[in-house]
């Protein structure tokens, strides 16, 4: 049996933590007009809503310059009535190439890893095409030698009430530290779990979200990256098989995230 691994800290507000190396924008940006996709047996409107997702593969010896738009319109691996970003133009290097669609969708690969991103205001589940994407990927590019596989997720949860149901309230004994100078401080947790075939790294941070039409209001984010190696199969075959199936049952990595930021949640948040 394996337990969490907690690691506490403070934030600064408006920031959200990379995860397995992704970048996220800010939280206005990624929320803005959200009403979110919820996961929510009682039907809770106030439930978590998932604001991103992407899929990071980690390789060794890849080759950044053979992305680019005409390779992924040419293999099918995007569909080919997607637009380019117009003020995102392709970039093609031999250390980092991106192509960045209208839609925000995003492709990037550099030396060590392939990194297909998605944010949208919602996010439905549905709508979660990073895994899609990906295989088209790897069926494209079979020989490159991969060795492991990151999923994350983005999402956040309004408090209902301002004055319960944030990190303090959740996991941490009130003290004279909860105000210095007048001032009360943001929090930051790690929680980090062992399982199955994975490691599921949880950060959360308190922060100001702002919807449409809708004044700022606090929040509890979380941001998830589910890792994956596959270093010790040697068999490239049967690597890109392992990939693939990940990839297809990502959905149970989505629910997974739902039930663990679950738990995370007083009676009053």
């Amino acid at each position: 049996m394996f337990f969490p691994v907690f690691l506490f800290g403070f934030s600064n507000y408006g920031i959200i933590l990379p995860v397995d190396g992704t970048t996220s924008d800010s939280l206005e940006r990624t929320v803005a007009g959200t009403s979110g996709f919820m996961m929510s047996a009682d039907g809770n409107s106030q439930d978590l809503k998932l604001s991103g997702f992407s899929v990071v593969i980690v390789a060794n010896s890849n080759n950044p310059t053979v992305l680019n738009q005409d390779f992924l319109y040419h293999n099918g691996i995007v569909p080919g009535d997607w637009t380019l970003h117009e003020n995102l133009p392709p970039v093609i290097t031999p250390a980092v190439s991106q192509v960045t669609f209208k839609n925000g969708f995003k492709v990037m690969a550099e030396l060590n890893r392939i990194l297909f991103e998605q944010f949208a205001a919602p996010l439905k589940e549905e709508d979660v095409i990073c895994a899609d994407i990906a295989k088209r990927y790897l069926r494209t590019i079979p020989h490159v030698p991969y060795t492991a596989i990151g999923i994350n997720l983005h999402g956040y949860r309004i408090h209902q009430n301002q004055e319960s149901g944030t990190i303090p309230d959740l996991l941490i004994k009130e003290g004279g530290w909860m105000s210095f100078r007048n001032a009360a401080p943001s929090f930051q947790v790690k929680a980090a779990y062992r399982y199955d075939d994975k490691t599921v790294t949880l950060d959360i941070a308190e922060d100001l979200v702002k919807e449409e039409e809708v004044s700022e209001v606090p929040a509890m984010v979380f941001n998830a990256n589910i890792h994956r190696d596959i270093s010790d199969e040697t068999n490239q075959q049967m690597r890109v098989s392992k990939l693939l199936s990940i990839l297809d049952s990502c959905n149970k990595d989505i629910s997974d995230f739902y039930s663990l930021a679950k738990e995370f949640k007083s009676d009053g948040s």
